[in-house]
């Protein structure tokens, strides 16, 4: 399967729903009264997540050096630790850290599943797995994070379907899930996610038609379902996501044109686009088609 030729994760956290997300501060914990339980809880966990690797959490050093944790007060409210060398596994307990909004675990040598207890950490707004070797299922207990906004689960080797569930998660402003070995349909429930700005399913092993409500998702900017085993007609919903103009001004500055990629999939039929993009406007700054369009528009 060929590999996503462009990194979207630098102007994905410039979207402005992202935005908040990557800013936020460290100072909130929402209140809570942790005391020493999140640390004494990390370093059970240390040697679980590490694996090969190594992280410096100790009793006799100061919290607020700990390598890729956030704290506020004596709450956790952040961990990152992306290309940290981390050759573990992820931890169910840390859905016991009660005030964690982020997480990121991005480019190591993770394995094992994801664990169905993360589902339970209602605080949390950002999850990024990606660049693992994870495997297993999708925990369908994902769906209960209620305010996640963003959530990556790009390039490791997941297994299964995609959980329809996943389309209760209303916060939800992207969905990455490319170079996968996931099967089955795309769940129509995806498109029940008003405030989503990009959904990537690109990479897998996706079978069935492309669900035509796809087409109805307001916010939507990028769409990547590229490198799929997809069949039928292109919805012709598509023709109108396309034409909407792209809602926020800071993405119709950032983007210019929508990103609509379906290329290398067992699909017929065209679509008739009378605005399409040029060629050269297919850049990671101003955006693109990658559609079959029909001769002379509509």
């Amino acid at each position: 399967m060929s590999v996503l030729k462009f990194n979207f994760y630098p102007i994905l956290t410039r979207m402005p729903l992202l935005a908040a997300l990557f800013t936020v501060g460290c100072g909130d914990d929402g209140g809570a009264r942790c005391g020493a339980d999140d640390r004494a809880l990390l370093l059970q966990v240390r040697d679980t997540l590490a694996g090969n690797g190594s992280l410096n959490w100790a009793h006799d050093l100061s919290a607020s050096d700990w390598q890729g944790v956030d704290f506020a007060g004596e709450c956790v409210t952040a961990i990152r630790l992306s290309e940290a060398g981390l050759g573990g596994e992820i931890p169910p307990e840390l859905a016991r850290l009660g005030s964690l909004r982020r997480v990121n675990l991005s480019e190591n040598e993770l394995t094992g599943g994801i664990p169905p207890e993360l589902g339970s950490t209602r605080s949390l707004r950002m999850l990024d797995l990606s660049k693992n070797a994870l495997t297993g299922e999708i925990p369908r207990e994902l769906a209960e994070l209620e305010s996640l906004t963003f959530l990556s689960l790009n390039q490791n080797e997941l297994t299964g379907g995609i959980p329809p569930e996943l389309g209760r998660m209303h916060s939800l402003n992207y969905l990455g899930l490319f170079e996968n070995e996931l099967t089955g349909e795309i769940p129509r429930q995806l498109a029940q996610l008003e405030l989503l700005e990009a959904l990537s399913l690109s990479d897998n092993n996706l079978t069935g038609e492309i669900p035509p409500e796809l087409g109805s998702m307001r916010a939507l900017v990028i769409l990547h379902l590229s490198d799929n085993r997809l069949t039928g007609e292109i919805p012709d919903e598509f023709v109108e996501l396309w034409k909407r103009d792209i809602p926020d001004e800071e993405l119709r500055r950032l983007f210019g044109y929508r990103e609509i990629d379906i290329r290398n999939n067992e699909l017929v039929g065209c679509l008739a686009l009378d605005r399409a993009p040029p060629r050269s406007a297919w850049t990671p700054q101003k955006g693109g088609v990658d559609l079959p369009l029909c001769p002379g528009g509509r």
